[in-house]
């Protein structure tokens, strides 16, 4: 028996002592190929759904970001859904809602403020595929929300920098001597700086803090001392500056369900495979977290009208690396094995091996913005059942770079 032909998958242990307990992988694939099915079938599995969670295993790669864009407009188009929510800057997002809904506006230059890995033309082609339906409908528009606070922008630091300058110019050069280095954090975070050996040194917070220290000082507005707050805060909740990822999963999932209560808008909810699964507990190996989810709180709190899909893919290629294909003990081993993509409904009728495969426990790729190729073993998600997580799983064979945005 090969390893290609099956899975030491977990250890139990009972009144016989350890047990190995072996999946047959030949009927997981078989299964696997019986019930695949086109992308665009999702449709037609979300049933009565009010949310729909859209997780990307990456959101550097382009044949992902595609297939997000066309369940998008499936589940606009074929099952009512009427609102894209985001997990990034409420004001931000709200700019690209005034601009779907009238046309007002220029949306590069909103999506130039959003976190980088939205910063693309696929994300861009998105916004204006919405705008194009709500201008064919526009007595039934399709809004976009973002879902959490405002963040500190690149503007905000020149905006201190300005004041300063007109306030105490002989301080303008230690501002900047703290704020220079750490708005590159708005291009590359923090974190990733940090596990690319980029980093300069100096935790960016404190930076923020002594520039806000500085700007208290003065004689100088207080919108210009909130801005400073703002930046202070930006780099406090960054994941490097200690994010507390649960906190920031139950305001997301609380603003998402206060959107559904004020609108009674059909949502798409977009983000990480992580924060859409249905889990009580997410383990992040190569970031040392762990968190649940806005997903696991989205289905306590709607039930069966949360449903997700998580979009992964084989191997191919992201800005800066080369992903191989995964592991033969990751469960995308198994799942793509395919030379198109697919869609599989984890909630179809399983023989006993394979409901023994979905239990799991499995290893699930994730590709952000820390991954590294020469430890690539590291960087995924440890999962429980599969088809508890997730109700719909699309694979894609190989991935190309996205298109990073054009500045306007």
């Amino acid at each position: 028996m090969t390893d290609a032909a099956a899975l030491p998958l977990f250890v139990a242990s009972g009144s016989k002592g350890v047990v190995a307990v072996v999946i047959e992988l030949d009927e997981v694939r078989r299964w696997i190929a019986a019930n695949a099915r086109p992308v665009d079938a999702l449709a037609e599995l979300v049933g009565d759904a009010v949310v729909v969670g859209m997780g990307e295993s990456t959101r550097a790669g382009h044949e992902v970001m595609r297939a997000a864009e066309g369940i998008v407009r499936r589940l606009v188009a074929e099952k009512g859904f009427r609102a894209l929510a985001i997990q990034d800057d409420e004001t931000v997002f709200g700019g690209l809602d005034a601009y779907v809904r009238t046309g007002e506006g220029d949306p590069r230059k909103l999506l130039a403020d959003a976190w980088r890995p939205w910063q693309n033309e696929e994300l861009l082609d998105v916004v204006e595929w919405i705008r194009g339906f709500n201008a064919e409908h526009p007595d039934d528009p399709v809004r976009i929300f973002g879902l959490t606070p405002p963040a500190a922008r690149l503007a905000d630091y020149d905006e201190v920098a300005r004041h300063v300058r007109a306030a105490a110019p002989d301080r303008l050069d230690e501002l900047l001597a703290h704020y220079t280095p750490i708005r590159t954090a708005h291009e590359v975070g923090e974190h990733v700086q940090i596990a690319r050996g980029t980093h300069p040194g100096r935790p960016f917070v404190e930076h923020a803090r002594e520039a806000r220290e500085l700007v208290g000082a003065l004689r100088i507005g207080a919108r210009v001392r909130e801005l400073a707050d703002l930046i202070v805060d930006f780099h406090a909740n960054s994941v490097a500056g200690g994010l507390d990822f649960d906190a920031a999963a139950a305001a997301a999932a609380e603003a998402l369900v206060g959107v559904q209560e004020r609108t009674g808008h059909k949502i798409v909810y977009w983000e990480g495979i992580a924060h859409i699964a249905n889990s009580p507990a997410v383990d992040l190996p190569a970031m040392g977290k762990k968190l649940r989810g806005v997903g696991s709180r989205l289905r306590a709190h709607f039930g069966a009208a949360y449903r997700n899909v998580a979009i992964g893919f084989g191997h191919g290629r992201i800005h800066y690396d080369t992903v191989p294909p995964a592991p033969p003990e990751f469960v995308d081993a198994v799942l793509s094995e395919t030379p198109e993509p697919y869609l599989l409904d984890l909630h179809a009728a399983r023989p006993p091996q394979v409901a023994e495969w979905l239990r799991g426990p499995h290893k699930m790729r994730i590709i952000a913005g820390i991954y590294d190729s020469a430890h690539d073993t590291e960087h995924h998600m440890a999962t429980g059942p599969l088809d508890e997580w997730f109700d719909a799983l699309v694979r894609i064979p190989e991935i190309t770079p996205t298109t990073p945005l054009a500045r306007p």
